[in-house]
């Protein structure tokens, strides 16, 4: 998982790694700070693989790396394994069995198929987010969730 993290975040600007260990930090809730003995051979690994590449030097001479061709057609290519195992998730449907016992099987589909149209929408909205989508699937998801408040509440 730390090797798509690194992936990820070099994609989107070049970094050091004391910045990545802070950017995953940061962006996991402070509930995952890598330390430097898991990501300084990490980089070291995905360098030699030559998915990214030391791109110059920072200040106290620290190494700067960013993500090459290659290290974007491998994000991509595990970007979509990632999403295809998301939507077909077999431990997804072991857990929700686990939880829910009782739940007929005609409502767990429903909400399987809940979870892999908002993951499609996700998927589809991130070609191409603007003010107006944006506001647009705030409004729908806010909508959806007072619906979903109103059910429990007739449930309680």
């Amino acid at each position: 998982m730390l090797y798509i993290w690194i992936l990820l975040l070099l994609r989107k600007k070049s970094m050091s790694g004391y910045e990545v260990m802070k950017k995953i930090n940061e962006l996991t809730l402070k509930t995952w700070r890598p330390t430097t003995g898991s990501v300084y051979p990490a980089l070291k690994k995905l360098e030699r693989k030559g998915y990214i590449a030391i791109k110059g030097t920072g200040e106290r001479k620290k190494k700067i790396y960013s993500i090459t061709e290659e290290g974007k057609k491998k994000l991509t290519q595990l970007r979509k394994n990632m999403l295809e195992a998301a939507k077909s998730s077999k431990i997804r449907n072991v857990i929700n069995c686990f939880l829910w016992p009782e739940e007929p099987d005609e409502v767990r589909e429903e909400f399987e198929k809940l979870f892999v149209s908002l993951v499609d929408l996700r998927e589809k909205l991130k070609k191409d987010y603007n003010h107006q989508k944006i506001q647009s699937v705030k409004r729908v998801i806010s909508k959806f969730r007072k619906m979903i408040d109103r059910l429990k509440n007739e449930v309680e």
